[in-house]
């Protein structure tokens, strides 16, 4: 323990020390929420739009979602198509590299 002008210290010792650690109550936290869009595998992602009311905000954000997950790697892989014929080949490896690393963060 340290006061609070920082000009003096107490240490303590124990000779034994337990912690109470609620497990199960942390477990029931952690299991009963609902998962976001971006924590969902792509076949519950597609469940729950499913399921979902159109027009509600939570369609909305699970769509949203969805799309994310293919919009910016396809459009690497189109930037790399994009690129001139002469450098096509290190357009098409850069988007892959690109592609692959954004996977990967993703997951």
């Amino acid at each position: 323990m340290v006061s609070n002008g920082l000009d003096s210290s107490k240490v303590l010792w124990f000779k034994c020390y337990d912690v109470n650690i609620e497990l199960p109550e942390i477990m029931r936290r952690v299991s009963s929420r609902m998962k976001g869009e971006k924590e969902m595998w792509l076949s519950e992602l597609k469940g729950h739009l499913r399921k979902a009311e159109k027009g509600s905000l939570r369609r909305n954000m699970l769509s949203i979602g969805l799309h994310k997950r293919f919009a910016i790697p396809l459009s690497c892989l189109l930037l790399g198509l994009m690129v001139n014929s002469r450098a096509r080949s290190w357009g098409i490896a850069l988007s892959v590299v690109i592609f692959t690393v954004y996977c990967i963060v993703l997951s």
